[in-house]
């Protein structure tokens, strides 16, 4: 089937066929609406995946991994999506391993740990002493071997599962500290806590991209596949700090 021949066909199976052209229209789905969904990228397909869901016009959607290998582009197209479907009163759950994904995303959110559904934590404002005493190395594990870091060489820290993995040029380390500690012994080199898991070393920062009015990521250096959530309670701060 082409596109449009596919997106057809699941409109007359939901009764739902006015609701075609907002889906091509949400989707940028226009330029490539008369070539065979074969020939179309991996990109397109799942935009493709999200329009069919669009033109259903239910009032619960359950989407999984719907930002999965996505570009800026096209996460942009869905995050407005949620944003118009929130507006319209229908509610989106969606189900993700990506942890940076789902914190793109606005609501309630919620994590899978041993059979149990538990919350994720809000956000907490954190207060730091001033007068804390500057580390001049972090000690991190690889393969049970110990290795102390300059702070100017970590990337950013990122709490997942109860842990402080910390990441220099790609590869990933244990630290012995909670985020907490790390943020006391690193605000001192440029780091700064954009997420209650995220920690970033604004050194490394490039770019600061904007999905929706309270959706934002940092976009590192040698980091071009995977950005950094920057909290929407932290947003106003950081633009009071680097002015942008």
């Amino acid at each position: 089937m082409k596109v449009k021949e596919y997106l057809r066909f699941f409109a007359d199976i939901s009764q739902k066929r006015e609701f075609i052209e907002q889906a091509i229209e949400y989707m940028h789905l226009t330029d490539f609406l008369h070539l065979r969904i074969a020939k179309c990228t991996l990109i397109q397909k799942r935009r493709i995946l999200i329009a069919r869901e669009i033109i259903k016009d239910c009032d619960i959607y359950c989407l999984e991994e719907p930002m999965k290998d996505l570009n800026e582009e096209s996460i942009h197209m869905i995050l407005h999506w949620f944003e118009i479907a929130k507006r319209h009163h229908k509610k989106i759950i969606t189900i993700s391993r990506s942890f940076k994904d789902i914190c793109l995303c606005d609501g309630y959110k919620v994590y899978i740990r041993n059979d149990h559904i538990q919350p994720i934590e809000q956000e907490e404002n954190i207060e730091i002493d001033d007068d804390t005493m500057v580390i001049q190395k972090i000690s991190v594990k690889l393969n049970n071997r110990i290795f102390l870091l300059n702070p100017e060489d970590i990337d950013y820290v990122e709490a997942y599962d109860g842990k402080s993995q910390v990441y220099v040029r790609g590869s990933c380390y244990q630290s012995p500290f909670s985020m907490d500690e790390l943020e006391n012994r690193l605000h001192r080199f440029g780091f700064y806590r954009c997420h209650r898991s995220y920690l970033v070393n604004m050194q490394r920062v490039t770019q600061i991209v904007k999905w929706t009015r309270n959706s934002y990521s940092l976009k590192l250096i040698n980091y071009e596949d995977s950005m950094i959530p920057l909290s929407k309670l932290k947003i106003q701060e950081m633009k009071t700090i680097y002015q942008f």
